[in-house]
């Protein structure tokens, strides 16, 4: 009995700690400026670096689906409606370094998009507020706001990340190999550029219907950001990827 007290005292504390570092962290995307998570008004979730890396997200879907009041529905064209605490998909805004995302077919198919196109190679962090937001971002964030922070490098750096995954042979084998170099801050200019392929494997349900695509996609990532002054900055980036799906 006395073992197992004092076993449920560790882990009291390490939840405390995982809370306290937890509230201390900045976030833009509830306020529309940097405030502590503990301050902000809204129920705020962070899915930050060391949550990536140590859950080995691949693709912005793989990160959403494990959040509490996310639902992620597949469509018939392989993308998917997000929604927040049931409200309705078209109300849930989407946003990269605080930009509105073009979905696919908005207005013919709520808010669609193809999650698993969006690798999270170049993701810092991602900030998801649930619950109305419609006085800071419109009536497009009823629901709730999903913020896809991207990675600002400040040194020169060049990574390159090769994965491989073998099934038995009725199924094949997977690969995503991606190549990141980037300037980091060279006077007022930030450049980066990013490419890659990644092949997928359908997986199946029991009865051997396909829950996912399969097939490559090759991505290429481009950008540029000119840093005019402490406040303003301009940004250009290119996004491409070839797809060959079935």
């Amino acid at each position: 009995m006395l073992a197992v007290m004092a076993l449920c005292g560790a882990c009291s504390v390490v939840v405390a700690a995982d809370e306290a570092e937890s509230n201390n962290e900045i976030v833009v995307t509830a306020t529309r400026t940097e405030a502590l998570v503990k301050n902000v008004p809204s129920d705020t979730v962070i899915i930050n670096q060391d949550e990536i890396q140590k859950r080995e997200y691949k693709t912005l879907k793989d990160a959403l689906q494990t959040v509490p009041g996310i639902v992620l529905e597949a469509d018939a064209h392989g993308g998917q409606n997000v929604n927040i605490r049931g409200a309705a998909a078209r109300h849930t805004l989407l946003l990269m370094d605080g930009k509105r995302i073009t979905t696919d077919l908005t207005k013919t198919r709520a808010n669609v998009l193809n999650f698993d196109r969006l690798s999270m190679e170049d993701v810092e962090r991602i900030e998801i507020v649930k619950g109305p937001n419609s006085a800071l971002y419109g009536s497009e964030a009823m629901g709730g706001v999903i913020n896809i922070i991207t990675k600002k490098a400040m040194t020169p750096s060049v990574r390159w990340n090769n994965e491989i995954s073998i099934r038995d042979g009725a199924e094949g084998t997977a690969y995503n190999t991606v190549l990141d170099v980037r300037s980091g801050q060279q006077g007022k200019w930030n450049s980066a550029i990013s490419f890659g392929k990644r092949k997928n494997i359908a997986a199946h349900t029991e009865t051997g219907g396909e829950v996912a695509y399969e097939g490559t996609r090759e991505p290429i990532h481009l950008e540029t950001i000119y840093n005019a002054s402490a406040n303003h900055s301009f940004k250009l980036t290119y996004d491409y990827i070839k797809e060959d799906l079935f």
